[in-house]
């Protein structure tokens, strides 16, 4: 319960001790974030799509039924 305020307290201190502006950090972070999620999410979507596809076709049934006879 108290550990993210801890953490937020950590790192303002940890920036204040070395002097750093910890805003230009984070927004720096931030829109490296957003760039690593934009270059994913097509990815993304199609392993979704693949797998929407694959349980409407009863293929995943399919294979839990066979893998529960093998085990």
């Amino acid at each position: 319960m108290y550990i993210i305020p801890f953490i937020l307290a950590a790192v303002v201190g940890y920036a204040f001790l070395k002097k750093r502006d910890a805003y230009s950090d984070f927004v720096c972070g931030a829109k490296d974030g957003l760039y690593t999620t934009i270059q994913l999410l097509p990815t993304l979507v199609g392993l979704m799509m693949a797998v929407g596809i694959l349980r409407a076709s009863g293929f995943l049934d399919w294979i839990s039924g066979m893998l529960e006879k093998l085990l």
